[in-house]
């Protein structure tokens, strides 16, 4: 597994540890997930598949690179983390025996959203790091006589331990006072907010159902970004502020949903509100605790 020291990662490596043997590569910088064997490897530098294990049965390739959004000054290690090892990722898997790829991607791709979010909508994304995606995609479907290849696109994570995204930046500025910015003229986008640990349970059975092909991964619950902001001010007792910006009305940042509820049970994601308290409520104890 790469990217196992990261946030989906370390809640991934939670469900595979009882059951499987888990080597994950991780930065020198960087602590492996407890009960996993950790190799020191640096996507941006490339891999030295002669350091990985002989044989292996799946690569989970969850690492993306950290400067997503720099450009144009990130474009290298974008390709270099997002495109070029997932090519030398599924070369070692076909040389070590193994038979199963899974890639975490994103919904960004379907970026500006005005073309369709089914998995099979046409593809224009309008950021480097989604066009590195697309082609990461690509690369695994040519390996589909040899590998069971399956790329689960996913929206909007959030739980407790995350940083520097959505959910804990939009946190901290309604407890900080700080405005929430509304696009358009509405309650601003509608997004699909899905709970760290129901997108692993998800790479769970991907792995032990052999899912193939792109699926979107998100909770079916969807909000806007008012009412978002409104359900966060009623758990941590502040009131949201708002500030609006823009003109229009945004395209939905939701995705269809049929291929996922074909082979996962939908109910199974929690409730955003019980999602939300328990991310709320691991912010809110000691950074000790945390």
């Amino acid at each position: 597994m790469t990217g196992g020291s990261g946030f989906l990662g370390r809640s991934l490596a939670r469900w595979l540890t009882p059951r499987h043997r888990v080597t994950c590569l991780v930065r020198a910088t960087s602590e492996a997930p407890p009960g996993t064997e950790p190799i020191e490897a640096d996507l941006s530098e490339g891999i030295a598949a002669g350091r990985l294990p002989s044989r292996v049965d799946a690569v989970i390739h969850l690492a993306q690179s950290g400067r997503y959004n720099e450009f144009p000054e990130g474009t290298d290690d974008m390709l270099k983390v997002n495109f070029l090892s997932t090519a030398t990722l599924l070369e070692y898997l076909r040389n070590a025996g193994g038979s199963q790829f899974l890639m975490a991607s994103t919904g960004n791709i379907y970026e500006p959203f005005d073309h369709g979010t089914a998995e099979e909508s046409a593809l224009w994304p309008i950021s480097f790091y989604a066009a590195t995606k697309v082609a990461a995609e690509a690369l695994i479907w040519p390996y589909r006589e040899n590998i069971t290849g399956c790329v689960l696109r996913l929206w909007h994570l959030y739980g407790p331990g995350q940083k520097g995204r959505l959910m804990p930046n939009l946190i901290d500025a309604i407890a900080g006072g700080r405005p929430v910015f509304l696009d358009g003229a509405g309650d601003g986008v509608r997004l699909t907010p899905t709970y760290v640990d129901d997108v692993a349970d998800v790479f769970v059975a991907a792995l032990q159902d052999r899912w193939q092909g792109a699926v979107n991964v998100a909770s079916p619950e969807t909000i806007s970004m008012r009412e978002l902001a409104e359900m966060i001010g009623r758990l941590i007792g502040r009131s949201p502020v708002f500030d609006r910006r823009g003109g229009g009305t945004p395209h939905p940042m939701v995705p269809v949903l049929e291929r996922l509820g074909g082979r996962y049970d939908l109910r199974r994601f929690r409730p955003l509100d019980a999602g939300l308290a328990e991310t709320i409520g691991t912010r809110n104890q000691t950074p000790a605790a945390c």
